[in-house]
C-alpha cells in the first residue's frame, strides 16, 4: 500500500469520480484508476462498486476511509502544530538546549586492586578434584 494510492481514493471519496480525483491529483483518468484497482489489490477488498457506470463505495470502503481522514487529520495536526515537542517555551537556538553532563571520572586503580597474574590465579592454587 502506498500512499498515492491512499490519496487517490480519498479523492474518489469526495469527489465521487475518478475523473475528479485524477484532476485533483494532476493525473489522467487511467493512472488514478490503476492506483484505486492496486490498492484494492493491496488491501485484499473491493472498495468500489460500479453500478450503471457510477462508482458506489462499498461497506469496507466506509469504514476504510473514516480511518484514512483519523489519519490524515491528526498528521496534518502533527505537521501545523508549531510546538511538536510538548514543551511550553521551546528552545530557539543551540545555546538554549540543555547540556550534557560532564563525563564521570573514576580514580585510578590501586595496586591492591590489579587483576591477578598467571601464578596467583586461583585456578592454579585449587586443589585437584578427588578421583571416583
Amino acid at each position: 500500500m502506498q500512499f498515492r494510492q491512499i490519496e487517490a481514493f480519498r479523492f474518489v471519496m469526495i469527489t465521487g469520480t475518478i475523473t475528479g480525483a485524477a484532476e485533483i491529483m494532476a493525473v489522467s483518468q487511467p493512472a488514478a484508476s490503476r492506483l484505486i484497482g492496486d490498492l484494492d489489490a493491496s488491501l485484499g477488498f473491493i472498495l468500489f462498486d460500479r453500478v450503471r457506470g457510477r462508482l458506489l463505495p462499498t461497506e469496507a470502503a466506509g469504514r476504510f476511509f473514516q480511518g484514512v481522514e483519523n489519519f490524515m487529520s491528526a498528521s496534518i495536526s502533527l505537521t501545523a502544530s508549531p510546538n511538536r515537542s510538548g514543551l511550553k517555551n521551546p528552545p530557539t537556538s543551540r545555546s538554549e538546549l540543555p547540556q550534557p553532563s560532564p563525563p564521570i571520572s573514576f580514580p585510578p586503580p590501586s595496586a591492591s586492586s590489579k587483576r591477578p597474574t598467571r601464578q596467583s590465579n586461583w585456578l592454579s592454587t585449587a586443589s585437584p578434584l578427588p578421583r571416583s
